[in-house]
């Protein structure tokens, strides 16, 4: 593994952590009036959380097969 994809793969796994987070902050109810602005973040959020679990799933699969 090169130094790049180890640094690639902290970087992922940390924004995977910061995303999670954020999740976890927009499950909270909110006033009638944030809810549609809210909603559209949490799937934001979601997206994001996927695509960074499929990247570090990719980086593993590399690093394992080097």
């Amino acid at each position: 593994m090169t130094k790049l994809e180890r640094e690639m793969l902290n970087y992922y796994k940390h924004s995977l952590e910061l995303y999670e987070a954020r999740l976890e902050v927009l499950k909270k109810p909110y006033k009638k009036s944030e809810v549609q602005l809210m909603s559209a973040e949490r799937d934001l959020v979601r997206k994001k959380i996927k695509e960074f679990k499929l990247k570090i799933g990719e980086l593993a699969g590399t690093l394992e097969g080097s």
